[in-house]
């Protein structure tokens, strides 16, 4: 799958901008959500969120549910590392965020461990029935 924000911007770029919004908002955790090509989930308007580090992954869904007027007879699904994590979890557990921010920046900075794709893999939103959004 190809993904137009990593296309866009450099991992130098990412890097850059992922660790000044890091220490400039410390209580956020910074997420891209893309729409994956051909999905028939209509555009979302915006792709760049500051998601409040104790928010649950399942808060995070409602919001990109919200932002793009899914019905709610399509069901969404989170994967992060091609795993499903439990809804119940924060956006941002700060232990694992900086262990990986420091130990693994082979992809971006992993300053978002949970959601953006960031040092520690990708994330990405899935819809059953009506396609896949990345994150």
């Amino acid at each position: 799958m190809k993904w137009m924000f990593k296309e866009d911007h450099s991992l130098e770029h990412r890097c850059v901008e992922s660790a000044k919004i890091c220490n400039k908002y410390p209580d956020r955790v910074p997420v891209i959500v893309e729409k994956v090509s051909g999905s028939q989930i209509v555009d979302i308007d915006k792709r760049k969120y500051l998601v409040p580090s104790d928010i649950t992954v399942a808060q995070f869904m409602w919001i990109i549910r919200k932002r793009i007027q899914l019905p709610s007879e399509k069901a969404i699904f989170l994967f992060v590392d091609k795993t499903v994590p439990q809804s119940s979890i924060c956006v941002h557990p700060p232990a694992c965020i900086i262990h990986h921010t420091f130990t693994r920046p082979w992809e971006w900075t992993s300053c978002l461990r949970a959601f953006w794709d960031a040092g520690c893999g990708s994330a990405w939103l899935r819809s059953l029935n009506s396609g896949s959004i990345h994150i």
